[in-house]
């Protein structure tokens, strides 16, 4: 029997995959950031135990602009090269982009469908002047069959 062995690495997502093997992935599961320059103003700051203060309001780097686009264009190009033939990808996006990811996975991926995850309970952001999502959009493609 294999012994299976976790680890968590800290450094660039992208770095880091450029590390790994060539075609040794047998499915990805991803929600990377959607491009809507996310900013969630739901949770109030406040210390912790030990009076330390997250920064809850911070927005998601490279979640907007150019800065976006090519972080998710070296991303799935990453993802196709280290997934082995004949798998699959599961890629999270919102509804403000879902036509960038489309088209970005299509250069690399057959797109088999898009899911609708429905979470049953309001999501936080902009609650202010739009409706709270229930549901986020996923990508399902396949790299071969």
């Amino acid at each position: 029997m294999n012994e299976l062995i976790n680890k968590i690495y800290l450094g660039s997502t992208i770095d880091l995959m450029k590390k790994m093997t060539d075609e040794s992935v047998d499915l990805i599961v991803t929600a990377p950031p959607y491009g809507m320059n996310y900013h969630g103003n739901r949770r109030k700051e406040k210390p912790d135990a030990y009076g330390r203060v997250d920064k809850k309001f911070d927005p998601i780097e490279n979640d907007d602009g150019e800065e976006f686009e090519e972080l998710i264009l070296k991303y799935i190009k990453e993802c196709h090269r280290i997934m082995k033939p004949d798998t699959a990808m599961y890629m999270f996006c919102s509804w403000h982009k879902v036509g960038f990811f489309q088209a970005e996975l299509e250069k690399h991926f057959t797109l088999k469908n898009l899911l609708v995850w429905n979470k049953n309970n309001h999501t936080v952001g902009d609650l202010y002047g739009s409706y709270a999502p229930k549901h986020e959009l996923v990508w399902f493609c396949h790299k071969g069959r």
